[in-house]
């Protein structure tokens, strides 16, 4: 039951939903995978090492901020073919959904060359990763550094984007009740610092998301807290982790690209009794692909080739760097003249800049547009007046026009942040969402029909033209985000907004204090399955979960669901769920990003991801006469 009229103010009352029947608002949109549709265990065969290696190609700098790299030198001799990882298929099969989200390019063309090995590949974001301790990061700069430091028990495959496969696991299986999954850690993985990395290694990681020492908040380990009790190192080789009970997302949970396993020994000192701090640069280890060798605060880093790498005859690069513009112009001239072979995968350009970027430079640079599933709004505190009041919560709710957020902050291709992602239609689908109050304003704009009800729901609550409510949102430094467009919306329903604005770390220590009213917040999901939302947003134990917002019916609707492999009964629990979150808004979604991914037609072997929380790691990426 859903608020829908002026007299709705609790989902106690049954509310009318206003039908607009509007099915055009994805029509761009065409096939491609999102997530896998994890059916257990899969094998796939690494792809055979170089022949022959080539001369490296010389790097080039990033505008002033990233330092030219040392011309890498030519390997002597190809690495053997790496071995075939084989994986078991388990009693257990969870999640048998295929989900798919819709993007409009193919996949990108491949040299027939082959692999050569050299070089340096030199990406850009807009930030420094946050922490040298991943676990304690929560962003796409955290994500691109250290899925080339660490490594995944398992992950989606980087070449096909749609299979499970073992990385520090080769094989894995599940108990015929659900309670115990078993993986089986490669043999002989050693460190940057030569240091052996086990399966004690594994279980000191997985009872560290779950236990966050020091009360230190680590944001995306909500899934595992959500679900697993503790993780035991059977011997050296294998690692058991066990469940309270089944939970069907739970392989997707292990297996996302976040869930990065570091170094026990680096981590041990830093969890200790009242320490609680972060790693310093001269700790840093790791066992993956590349190596940290330089980092410049808000400038560069570079990481160099780890020539122990566990997996043969990779990475293909010498070295991966990446350079921090936080300015647009300046990371689009990088990338327009080559300074830089590949833009970020989460702060790209505006599609007027893509455009013009395509017309001048044609097939020299590919563009693939991907999707960020998630959730991204505004962050309502329930725990302070005035937004205490839920009437509050939902005038703002009904009362916004996402069709006028699309077009001036999302070049009219973003799509809507709903409680869950309207491609799991065995949920709600997007259609369906197009019929909810406040939601169907994304397809033409505001109802006048729903600003009216805003506008009752804030004279319910003593407000009105001459007696606006005042309040703040707590937002980042960029003046044009959706804080900018959100003051004179919530003008029309008597609603006097002040943007208040901060930089990451003072906004994330108000965050850590609830110390705000509206919150300004952008996270996207892990993983293919509502349980990915959980994890993150709406549970106890969740990483996003500022306000601390717990609702009975909703933990009980999730206790329900989170072991169900019928969609159809699962989708029951979850629609009820939906309509919790739509009735007591404290999560206001507005919308998602569509993503406008590009790189330089000479970088070969990277295979764009499906949606952007995905692995970026570069060990199968090579560069085919790069200038």
């Amino acid at each position: 039951m859903r608020i829908g009229s002026p007299n709705c103010q609790n989902e106690e009352v049954k509310c009318e939903v206003y039908a607009m029947g509007s099915k055009g608002i994805i029509a761009a949109i065409i096939v491609s995978l999102f997530s896998i549709g994890i059916i257990g265990c899969s094998s796939s065969s690494e792809p055979a090492a170089p022949a022959q290696p080539a001369a490296a190609a010389p790097a080039q700098a990033a505008a002033a901020a990233v330092q030219a790299p040392a011309a890498p030198v030519q390997p002597a001799a190809a690495a053997p073919a790496a071995t075939p990882v084989a994986q078991s298929v388990p009693k257990l099969v969870p999640t048998p959904q295929k989900i798919e989200l819709r993007v409009g390019n193919k996949a990108p063309a491949i040299s027939e060359k082959g692999p050569q090995y050299g070089g340096t590949l030199v990406q850009m974001d807009t930030v420094d990763p946050a922490y040298f301790d991943h676990h304690r990061g929560r962003t796409i700069a955290n994500l691109i550094i250290f899925s080339n430091v660490h490594g995944n028990l398992l992950n989606t495959d980087t070449q096909t984007r749609s299979e499970l496969v073992g990385d520090i696991a080769t094989d894995w299986s599940i108990s015929s009740d659900g309670l115990t999954y078993t993986f089986d850690v490669r043999e002989g993985i050693v460190t940057h610092k030569g240091n052996s990395f086990d399966a004690t290694d594994v279980a000191y990681n997985v009872n560290r998301l779950l236990e966050q020492p020091n009360d230190k908040p680590l944001p995306r380990g909500g899934c595992l807290r959500a679900a697993a009790d503790e993780a035991n190192a059977i011997d050296a080789l294998q690692v058991e982790i066990t469940l309270a009970a089944p939970v069907s997302s739970f392989i997707q949970c292990i297996s996302m690209a976040y869930m990065l396993f570091q170094p026990k020994a680096i981590l041990e000192e830093i969890d200790g009794p009242g320490a609680g701090r972060d790693l310093t640069l001269e700790e840093m280890d790791g066992m993956g692909p590349f190596q940290l060798d330089k980092w410049e605060v808000d400038s560069m880093i570079s990481l160099k080739k780890n020539a122990n790498y566990y997996k043969e005859g990779r990475p293909y690069l010498d070295e991966y760097q990446l350079a921090v513009l936080p300015d647009a112009s300046t990371r689009i001239a990088a990338f327009r003249t080559g300074r830089v072979d590949m833009v970020p995968p989460f702060s790209t350009p505006k599609k007027p800049d893509v455009d013009a970027m395509k017309e001048a430079l044609g097939d020299k640079v590919t563009f693939q547009q991907i999707l960020a599933p998630g959730w991204r709004g505004f962050i309502a505190n329930q725990n302070k007046a005035p937004l205490d009041d839920v009437r509050v919560r939902q005038a703002i709710n009904i009362g916004l026009d996402r069709y006028e957020f699309n077009q001036l902050n999302f070049d009219g291709i973003g799509f809507l942040s709903a409680p869950y992602l309207g491609m799991f239609d065995w949920i709600y689908s997007f259609d369906e969402y197009f019929t909810w109050p406040g939601y169907r304003s994304v397809v033409s704009g505001q109802v006048e029909e729903d600003l009216i009800t805003a506008q009752n729901l804030m004279k319910e609550a003593g407000y009105g033209p001459d007696n606006p409510l005042k309040t703040t949102v707590n937002c980042g430094t960029n003046q044009n985000d959706e804080c900018a467009v959100l003051k004179p919306q919530l003008k029309e329903f008597y609603i006097d907004v002040e943007v208040i604005r901060k930089d990451r770390g003072a906004r994330l220590t108000d965050a850590n204090n609830m110390d705000f009213e509206l919150w300004h917040e952008s996270k996207g999901i892990e993983y293919g399955d509502p349980d990915a939302y959980h994890s993150l947003l709406y549970l106890p134990t969740s990483g996003i979960n500022y306000t601390d917002w717990e609702n009975a019916d909703f933990s009980a609707g999730y206790e329900q669901q989170k072991g169900l492999l019928d969609l159809e009964k699962r989708g029951a629990a979850l629609r009820d769920m939906a309509d919790i979150l739509y009735n007591d808004p404290v999560w206001i979604g507005v919308l998602r990003p569509s993503l406008n991914h590009g790189w330089w037609s000479y970088v070969n072997g990277y295979v764009p991801p499906n949606f952007h929380q995905a692995t970026y790691r570069y060990d199968q990426v090579w560069l085919d006469n790069k200038p």
